[in-house]
């Protein structure tokens, strides 16, 4: 079997800034084409498709920050194989751009200082994975049912855009010239009838700074963690007169990340909690939510007191930010009203 489907998108973006003291300069524009033509190609059965694509893109910033117009054509592949019912094997692999976004160029006019001189992020990326699909118990809605998934990745790119912090507490988007970053992912999804359901996401990244500077050559890419985990568990009750209830809880640990290329300060390992409540009506109607964010409040790691210095490894507090300078939030509790018209959406097996 073979479909075919074709993309053609303009897109015009006007960046105006605003400044009451003084004169905050002209507006900036790019304007941005899309053409992209992708074929599905699946035998009859459907156990084997492969999915080419070619996307052609092309941009042009205007005054006062006009620079040189940008095109490049990506050619991608994916192939999707199912040797047996529940396992299925994927993979991708292509080329990719990635123009920095208004705020990479041109900052908030707050903490995060804009870069008007930044290049476009090019590079080719591949990922490969397995997912294997299964159920324990046999009489439904008793029956769990399960998915396993795991995923290896790689990316190469030239020009690759990351936030650094500079010694005035603030942070600015740069480009370096080489960089390499290797990720394995694995997942595993859990549905135990309609009442409880579990996802748990763990990530391994190596990232390469491939800097040509001996300064930064070898030093790890700033802002992206080394471990990250993600679990969420989700409980679902009646709650009386038709109504029903949701309680969940989310982890979410991830481990320090350096705030600049040097790789010389890092923010702190965060482990945080949140909880979260919903009570649903029988039908359409008003549900109410409560979401707590950082349940445990939060504030501060133990680290060694000089990273860089393997023999001094006494633990010392260092508070958690995403920044250094700006804390995150201690516990925060957020009540919510939700109105629903019409059928709720439908619930799928993972």
């Amino acid at each position: 079997r073979l479909r075919l489907e074709a993309l053609l998108r303009a897109r015009r973006e006007v960046w105006t800034p605003v400044d009451a003291l003084a004169d905050p300069g002209p507006a900036r524009t790019r304007l941005a084409g899309t053409a992209a033509l992708s074929a599905d190609l699946s035998t009859r059965d459907g156990r084997v498709s492969l999915t080419p694509a070619l996307v052609a893109e092309q941009l042009r910033d205007g005054a006062p920050a006009a620079t040189t117009p940008v095109a490049l054509a990506s050619p991608r592949v994916g192939v999707l194989v199912r040797p047996l019912g529940p396992l299925a094997l994927k993979g991708n692999a292509g080329r990719y751009l990635r123009p920095p976004d208004t705020l990479e160029r041109f900052g908030d006019r707050g903490t995060s200082v804009g870069n008007p001189d930044l290049r476009a992020e090019r590079g080719v990326s591949w990922d490969a994975g397995v997912r294997w699909v299964g159920t324990l118990g046999r009489a439904a809605p008793a029956a769990a049912c399960f998915a396993v998934d795991a995923t290896w990745a790689r990316i190469d790119a030239d020009d690759r855009i990351v936030w650094v912090q500079n010694s005035q507490q603030t942070t600015r988007a740069v480009n370096l010239d080489r960089a390499r970053i290797r990720a394995a992912e694995l997942g595993l999804e859990v549905e135990a009838g309609r009442w409880l359901a579990s996802r748990t996401a763990v990530t391994h990244m190596r990232t390469e700074n491939l800097s040509a500077d001996l300064a930064y050559a070898g030093n790890a890419l700033p802002r992206l963690p080394a471990w990250d985990v993600q679990q969420l568990t989700t409980l679902r009750v009646p709650v009386g007169g038709g109504w029903t209830g949701a309680f969940g809880h989310t982890w979410s640990l991830a481990t320090a990340t350096w705030l600049e290329a040097a790789n010389l300060e890092r923010t702190a390992p965060r482990s945080l909690h949140a909880l979260t409540a919903r009570v649903d009506p029988p039908g359409p109607g008003l549900s109410v939510a409560l979401d707590v964010r950082n349940a445990r409040d939060t504030h501060a790691a133990r680290v060694d007191r000089n990273p860089l210095t393997a023999s001094d490894d006494t633990p010392v507090p260092q508070g958690l930010t995403d920044f250094a300078g700006y804390p995150l939030p201690g516990r925060t509790v957020l009540v919510s009203l939700i109105w629903t018209h019409g059928a709720p959406p439908s619930r799928s097996a993972p």
